[in-house]
Parts: structure tokens; C-alpha cells; sequence
């Protein structure tokens, strides 16, 4: 799931579209470094989200990426906090599928 590379006999994979899909900001892929970093610089921000769709790539197929993730540093803590919403239930067979060769 960390892994920002695609396999080239995968549509998509968590770690892919995690780490090494979409560009951010400064011009890097990795949007969980990115959600990071937006903690350190105000650990009040609620720009902490990450999605894994692509509607332009993603919308016309069938396997694509089933969450979300909403990270939030949490005030009784100051501990990063992380909860992925799913809009299905299909997260062990992508698993399964992204992290076997």
C-alpha cells in the first residue's frame, strides 16, 4: 500500500494513487507526505484529505479505487489520527490484488 509504483499489470493501486499518482502542490506525487507536511505547518488545517479517484480515468471503469482517507491531528492527543471512508467493500480483494506480484 506504500509503494508509489505501478505495476505495470495493475489499473490502479493504494500505493500508487497514495504516493506516486497525483501531483501536488510542490510539484511531488506523494499526497499522504503532502497531508504531512499541511499538519507541521498548522496542525489545525482541514485540508487533510486524500482521494484516491481520478474521475477522468476512473469514472468509466469498473475497478477503480474504493476510498477516501480523512487525516486529522487530534487536539487531545497531538497524535496524527486517519479514517478511510469506503464505498465499498471490496478492500480485500484491491488488497489482495495490488499486493501480490
Amino acid at each position: 500500500m506504500l509503494e508509489p509504483e505501478l505495476r505495470e499489470t495493475l489499473s490502479y493501486s493504494y500505493g500508487n494513487r497514495l504516493r506516486g499518482y497525483f501531483a501536488q502542490g510542490d510539484g511531488g506525487t506523494d499526497a499522504l507526505k503532502s497531508v504531512v507536511e499541511g499538519f507541521r505547518a498548522d496542525p489545525e488545517t482541514r485540508h487533510g484529505y486524500v482521494s484516491l479517484w481520478d474521475t477522468s480515468a476512473d469514472l468509466p471503469e469498473a475497478t477503480a479505487p474504493c476510498h477516501a482517507l480523512r487525516p486529522w491531528l487530534s487536539a487531545l492527543t497531538g497524535r496524527l489520527t486517519l479514517a478511510a471512508t469506503y464505498r465499498s467493500h471490496n478492500l480485500l480483494t484491491a488488497g489482495l490484488r495490488t499486493s501480490t506480484a
